[in-house]
């Protein structure tokens, strides 16, 4: 499962750097997750759901790198909005035209 998750990275992604990159870091994770679990529950066995996470954990870094691909995508193409004023700051500043038009 995790070569198929790389091919269709690096086929979205157009770099097969950053799709076994992003893989390597996702299953990095799982060790020291599971080194951490081992510290603080004071149990150190494997179940088979734990097992099992290993395709779910892959399943959800593929999901981010493919967010954040998409994001860098849209990013080149489009114009940020300009900000628009707080509700308090328009009616200030409406209160304080119409002030400056009324003496």
């Amino acid at each position: 499962s995790v070569l198929f998750i790389i091919t269709y990275l690096t086929i979205h992604a157009g770099s097969p750097l950053l799709s076994c990159g992003s893989m390597l870091l996702t299953m990095l994770a799982i060790p020291m997750a599971f080194l951490v679990t081992a510290l603080v529950s004071g149990s150190n066995e494997v179940t088979g759901a734990a097992f099992l996470s290993i395709f779910l954990i892959a399943g959800l870094g593929a999901d981010v790198v493919l967010v954040f691909i998409n994001f860098w995508a849209r990013s080149k193409t489009s114009t940020p909005e300009p900000p628009t004023p707080c509700t308090s700051t328009a009616i200030l500043g409406a209160r304080k035209r119409q002030r400056d038009a009324n003496p």
